[in-house]
């Protein structure tokens, strides 16, 4: 006997489809999940919409025939009652009223009159009756498109944000596009029950076309079922494109991830150089600034050799116009001694005139000592006058190089606020893709949990208000609350992780495994310590714990005695205050006596 296999049944292990009515107990199994549950949807609602249009028009009518087929009832009644248009139901109330109860019979056919309440029942029936679901169906689609395509745009309007600001802008477009349709169904039926409807309401609406060709500007109430079903679609059409916008908006960012990283390592680079500018203009002006000071201490030191180069050659030039002056009157005067030699001896002359040319010589040999020395003397003040030029041109070169050093130390820092611009950009970028692609995101949607959920610490002031704090004081508040139940829960833990409330929720099954998985797998340590291991899982597992969810389960469990310790490891300890001008006073003494010692020998 040979043995053969069952028959393939067809079912095969397979994820349950997920429809709309799912995602109120379950979150989406992905984003491109969410988006087949969505346009499966909307395209459903479309279907519905399409079949009421039938049963209202028939099955080959139009908006326009609908609306012919009453014209002719709601004209006659209009010509026979001299009423210009039918604004309300009050009003077509009062009409019928004024037909059938004061005489007006005879010249409207009662028929007639029916056939215009029919138009008007026959329309605000089937708002009633079919655009109720509908509005709700579409309201609840539209309150899953808003829960879960998000853009996660801040409240920044960078231009490198350039595809979230777009996309958050449309965002607020569709919105406020299906609240302005949805809303404006209501808003047609209320006004034709009592203010009054009038074809100026439909001016800016696909639907005045339909209007003017049926002629029913009169009869403005014809058209509430073609603009309430306008008014669908665009709601399902702006619910439509969002879901599509929503599919790429991941794609964008990353593309704009792409450009900002190209654009942060040329910022970078551009940051660099620009900083190795500032440095070489910053060591050329401290190089300046050094020699600058070397010439000024230099003038110190020949500020009084200046002087006294400046009274010597003023004494010099003196000397030497006075030997001038003096050579000029030896030669007057041995001219005058050639013209009086024949009256002088030969001998008298001889004197006279050798004595005249010793002087001279005497006086030319000066001259050309005090020459030479004058010469030197102007030698030293032109080197003086050429240090003082070099010194005013270092100032004017020092001046132009802190003007040049200030504008690429603005431009540094102009660097810096862009790169650091980019950088938080780029991050904000990274964060948003991560949040559109991580399926977690889609979990901490459902179950309201922040995105967000690391803690981010900063640095902490190493002196605060004059109060110096150590790592050691930085532990925060459920940590001495979970240390302080731990000392006194004693064998009451199990009870504790039993009663604490957990976020995303956790079954009974759940946390009678976890407490097994606690008990034996530290059996060997005291209660203290499993109750640690206990309240760490427990902070670890529930993404909101509180020092109060701990404080109501204690009370929950008439733990009062615990409930008072944590308090008092939470409250402030009261710091000793000590004098810092302290005096010491020691007992007056009277001064001691001399002992005189007396000896006798």
């Amino acid at each position: 006997m040979s043995l053969t296999l069952p028959p393939d049944s067809g079912l095969a292990f397979h994820r349950k489809r997920q429809t709309v009515e799912c995602l109120v107990n379950e979150r989406p199994q992905s984003l491109q999940s969410f988006y087949e549950v969505m346009t499966e949807a909307i395209q459903e609602i479309e279907l519905r919409l399409q079949l009421t249009e039938k049963a209202f028009y028939g099955d080959y009518g139009t908006p326009e025939k609908e609306i012919k087929h009453w014209m002719h009832a709601i004209n006659s009644v209009l010509k026979a009652t001299r009423v210009p248009t039918i604004q309300s139901m009050p009003q077509l109330e009062q009409i019928n009223f004024h037909v059938k109860e004061l005489g007006q019979a005879k010249a409207v056919d009662e028929g007639l009159m029916d056939q215009v309440y029919e138009s008007a029942h026959k329309t605000l029936n089937c708002i009633k009756t079919e655009f109720g679901p509908l509005t709700d169906k579409v309201q609840k689609a539209a309150d899953f498109v808003y829960k879960y395509c998000l853009s996660f745009a801040d409240s920044t309007n960078d231009p490198y944000m350039e595809t979230v600001i777009a996309y958050q802008r449309q965002i607020n477009e569709f919105k406020e596009t299906v609240r302005k349709n949805l809303e404006n169904i209501q808003t047609m039926v209320s006004m034709f029950h009592s203010d009054g409807l009038l074809f100026v309401h439909f001016r800016d609406s696909d639907v005045s076309g339909i209007g003017y060709k049926a002629e029913c500007t009169h009869a403005a109430y014809l058209l509430i079922f073609p603009e309430a079903c306008e008014n669908i679609r665009l709601a399902l059409k702006a619910l439509m494109k969002w879901v599509a916008e929503d599919r790429t908006y991941a794609g964008f960012v990353r593309v704009d991830m792409t450009d900002l990283e190209k654009q942060k390592i040329g910022r970078a680079k551009h940051l660099r150089d620009v900083q190795q500018r500032s440095f070489q203009l910053d060591f050329k002006v401290k190089a300046c600034k050094k020699l600058l000071g070397d010439m000024y201490e230099e003038f110190e030191k020949l500020k009084d050799k200046e002087c006294h180069f400046v009274e010597e050659e003023k004494f010099l030039m003196d000397e030497h116009r006075e030997i001038v002056l003096d050579l000029e009157l030896k030669a007057l005067r041995k001219d005058n001694l050639k013209r009086e030699a024949t009256r002088l001896s030969s001998r008298e002359f001889n004197e006279k005139n050798e004595r005249l040319i010793f002087e001279t010589s005497a006086l030319k040999d000066r001259l050309q000592i005090l020459t030479r020395r004058l010469d030197e003397m102007r030698t030293k003040t032109k080197w003086l006058t050429t240090k003082r030029e070099l010194r005013k041109a270092k100032e004017l070169e020092v001046g132009k190089l802190k003007k040049e050093l200030k504008l690429v130390k603005k431009e540094v820092r102009i660097a810096e606020v862009e790169l650091n611009r980019v950088d938080t950009c780029l991050n904000k970028l990274k964060q948003i893709y991560i949040f559109k692609t991580s399926p977690d995101v889609l979990k901490k949607i459902f179950h309201n949990i922040p995105l967000d959920t690391k803690k981010k610490i900063g640095r902490t002031p190493s002196k605060v208000k004059g109060y110096f704090f150590s790592l050691c004081f930085l532990v925060d508040e459920l940590s001495r609350a979970t240390k302080a139940v731990a000392k006194n829960i004693d064998g009451d833990w199990m009870r504790l992780y039993s009663s604490l409330p957990f976020v995303p929720s956790r079954g009974d099954e759940t946390v009678k495994r976890d407490l097994a998985e606690l008990s034996y797998g530290h059996l060997r340590e005291n209660e203290e310590s499993q109750a640690k291991h206990s309240l760490a899982k427990w902070r670890r597992v529930h993404t909101q714990a509180t020092v109060q969810d701990l404080k109501s389960a204690l009370k929950e469990m008439k733990r009062e005695d615990v409930v008072k310790r944590i308090n008092s490891a939470l409250a402030p300890k009261q710091s000793i205050q000590v004098k810092s001008n302290r005096q010491v006073h020691f007992p007056k003494m009277a001064p001691r006596e001399r002992k005189v010692y007396k000896f006798n020998f």
